[in-house]
């Protein structure tokens, strides 16, 4: 009787390791999508925020900085330059605003320390002088915002093809001999049920996240072309200024 008794116990603590270690991984395996999804998003955020802040300050320093060359500026040209900058950089940020918005991002309300620098010297220059630096600077800051716009529409297009891929991973791949065929719900497997199920639980809960994505895109690749017009305008008055 005591043996059995030992045996016994030895069984029961058996089945309850196992039962844990399988409960467990059963945890992991549910959870681990949840916890990617989430990590990804959050990077997606950050990206999103790190733009938006990068795109506004540029644009604001463009306003500002124009409104001082249709004052300051020595040449016609240049003055005509710093008020187109006014004119397409206060439409853009006005624009950058809106989707920030609906991405419940605060844009920055004013320009960091590197184009205050800029700025403060500017504004101790005169004549030709100025013109020279601001154009300068001009071409400067339009080739790093060109670079941050491809930048965000190249992955933009990047994603948009690996969602697509997601979305029909049966034209990415040919079927594996032997398995149930699931083009009927009668043939297809519980387990691919339920792994469809959260796919698409998952994909519901980001759509909203990543359509404000899309619009951050949107609006980078609209503003991309008269960007590049200032920089070839910019670099056609740098050769004038020199």
């Amino acid at each position: 009787m005591k043996w059995f008794g030992i045996g016994t116990a030895v069984m029961a603590a058996a089945i309850t390791a196992g039962s844990g270690l399988v409960y467990g991984m059963q945890q992991v395996s549910q959870g681990a999508p949840a916890h990617g999804q989430a990590d990804h998003g959050q990077a997606a955020s950050s990206d999103a925020r790190a733009f938006v802040n990068d795109m506004t300050i540029a644009g604001l320093a463009e306003v500002q900085l124009g409104k001082m060359a249709g004052e300051k500026g020595s040449s016609a040209e240049v003055k005509s330059f710093g008020q187109m900058m006014v004119k397409d950089h206060s439409q853009a940020n006005d624009e950058l605003k809106q989707v920030a918005s609906r991405m419940t991002i605060q844009p920055p309300s004013d320009i960091d320390q590197k184009h205050k620098d800029l700025a403060n010297k500017l504004s101790n220059l005169q004549g030709a002088e100025f013109d020279r630096e601001y154009i300068n600077a001009m071409v400067e800051g339009h080739q790093e915002v060109l670079g941050k716009l491809r930048a965000r529409t190249d992955a933009g297009t990047a994603g948009a093809h690996g969602a697509a891929s997601a979305d029909h991973p049966a034209a990415d791949r040919a079927p594996e001999r032997g398995l149930p065929s699931t083009t009927t719900n009668s043939n297809k497997p519980v387990a691919q049920d339920s792994a469809t199920a959260k796919a698409q639980a998952g994909k519901g809960a980001t759509t909203e996240h990543g359509a404000s994505n899309d619009a951050l895109t949107q609006w980078a690749a609209k503003v991309m072309p008269k960007v590049q017009m200032h920089l070839n305008r910019a670099q056609e008055l740098q050769q004038k200024t020199r």
